[in-house]
């Protein structure tokens, strides 16, 4: 499980270093799984306007995700979309010997970064926010106690 958030930067090569506490679980060190690790878009934010982070999923997470997107039915134009922007927006990855991973530039742009960077742990993914953004995202949607209170009665809470 993934929690916590860490402020980085990007290195002059592209390259980000990730959290001691976040590595083994992301490369599954303590499993018989290849050490790769997935970086995607936010499925959740195709285009990056609402939530413009960048995914990392150990493989095991991956693939379950990947599962289930295969089992949808692609008689809909809008979830082949979905699906081809998606999976054509997918980096596999490892780690280099210091922790740090290269993240293609495509990657970069769709989540707007560049320097100063925010790992936010998500339960079974780690999220990548440029800075900027994220405390710009985590300032501007609080919630008043009421509507926040309503979410969670939604979630059984």
């Amino acid at each position: 499980m993934f929690c916590n958030k860490y402020s980085h930067t990007i290195d002059d090569k592209g390259r980000m270093i990730i959290p001691t506490e976040y590595r083994d679980e992301l490369i599954e060190q303590d499993m018989e799984i290849s050490h790769r690790f997935y970086v995607t878009t936010n499925l959740w934010d195709p285009e990056g306007t609402k939530e413009p982070c960048l995914c990392l999923w150990p493989e095991t997470n991956y693939r379950r995700l990947r599962d289930r997107l295969a089992g949808v039915s692609e008689s809909s134009d809008e979830i082949r979309r979905l699906k081809r922007k998606f999976f054509s927006d997918t980096q596999s990855t490892t780690l280099d010997k210091q922790g740090r991973v290269l993240i293609d530039p495509d990657l970069k742009r769709y989540a707007g970064i560049e320097r100063n960077v925010m790992l936010v742990g998500m339960d079974e993914r780690i999220e990548v926010w440029n800075r900027d953004a994220w405390q710009a995202y985590m300032g501007g949607s609080q919630e008043t106690n009421g509507s926040w209170n309503d979410t969670l009665k939604q979630l059984g809470f």
